[in-house]
């Protein structure tokens, strides 16, 4: 007796999980929080008006630096070049992106891949030139960079709202960079916090009988590295410096990662790595450690002493909630009328 009122609720049920859907995909929307990709894979002889100048792109240039790939002002297309850079920004983790290019010009052959990934508290980032030629006048290269972007609040029952205190966050890097000809490669962290965006770690190598070299901000985190000439790999644990905070007020915290390869002469040029929040050190008046101290993200990501403990969950907005619920039961309603109207006319 009950069957089609069931199904009708239950038809009600697919309306709203599609509802929901909806809701859900436009989740943090207004937050202050994103994760951030780039890939760029390009190979050629740039000709054309304006294409002797050119710098690297933007995204990278206003976080890292003059660092990697640089790319003609007119754009690739525009100077004969194969290959493109594409960038992506996203409230919504994780948020993947892949830009590959084979080219053959005048004699010479580039196969460049890449592969960038981020994630609140962990990104991902790599890059591969494979080249056959000459040096000298061409634009060659493959890069990935991962960036996320968030806000933490810390509070402690032990430390009043209000009271200044400082915060190191702590990352774990952990990969290889190689090169076996004349070819640069290399790995770049940085981080911007409380109006600051130093240098976080650094290394590169462009010659395969180089040692590359190794930096960190503090000189911290070094040890698990293993350098030779032309390569370079392992995995170390880097703290930032102290940073600035005010208990019980949001810190806006960006996280990057840049992979780079540009080769020379015959090479083969590769950098793979990970990187993630492993650590998070509080302190309170004095420089004194605070050990009860909780951290709350903007991201939905959870966090503690540990570092990254849970992957963020995009959470609805007060607003999309109270359309969910609008919607739910206005569809319930409607399904129920229809079937009192079956009914009576049966």
């Amino acid at each position: 007796m009950h069957g089609p009122i069931v199904r009708h609720l239950f038809a009600a049920g697919r309306c709203a999980v599609a509802v929901f859907a909806l809701l859900f995909a436009s989740a943090r929307a207004d937050a202050a929080t994103s994760v951030e990709t780039l890939v760029l894979a390009v190979g050629g002889f740039a000709v054309g008006p304006g294409c002797s100048t050119g710098g690297v792109p933007a995204p990278i240039s206003s976080f890292f630096g003059v660092w990697g790939v640089g790319l003609p002002n007119p754009g690739t297309v525009a100077c004969g070049l194969a290959g493109n850079v594409d960038s992506q920004t996203s409230p919504t983790a994780p948020l993947t992106d892949e830009l590959p290019v084979s080219t053959t010009f005048s004699g010479r052959e580039l196969t460049a891949t890449n592969h960038a990934d981020a994630r609140y508290g962990k990104l991902h980032a790599d890059a591969r030139s494979v080249y056959l030629g000459d040096c000298c006048g061409a634009v060659l290269g493959s890069e990935g960079m991962a960036k996320m972007s968030d806000e933490f609040v810390f509070a402690s029952p032990s430390v009043s709202n209000g009271t200044a205190g400082k915060v190191v966050f702590k990352v774990t890097l952990a990969g290889a960079l190689s090169t076996d000809g004349t070819g640069t490669v290399g790995v770049n962290l940085h981080y911007l916090a409380a109006a600051t965006s130093p240098l976080l770690f650094y290394s590169q190598t462009s010659y395969s009988v180089v040692t590359p070299n190794l930096y960190s901000l503090t000189g911290v985190g070094l040890g698990g590295f293993a350098a030779s000439p032309g390569m370079m790999s392992g995995s170390g644990e880097i703290p930032t410096a102290k940073i600035p905070i005010v208990f019980g007020t949001a810190l806006p915290f960006d996280l990057g990662m840049l992979v780079y390869t540009q080769p020379g002469l015959t090479s083969t040029t590769d950098g793979d790595f990970d990187l993630q929040i492993t650590g998070i050190e509080v302190l309170g008046p004095g420089d004194v450690p605070v050990t009860d101290f909780t951290v709350t993200a903007a991201s939905g990501a959870g966090y503690d002493a540990g570092g990254l403990i849970q992957a963020a969950v995009p959470s609805l907005s007060p607003v999309a909630l109270a359309l969910l619920a609008v919607s739910l039961t206005a569809m319930a309603t409607a399904s129920v009328r229809r079937r009192q109207n079956e009914i009576r006319l049966a």
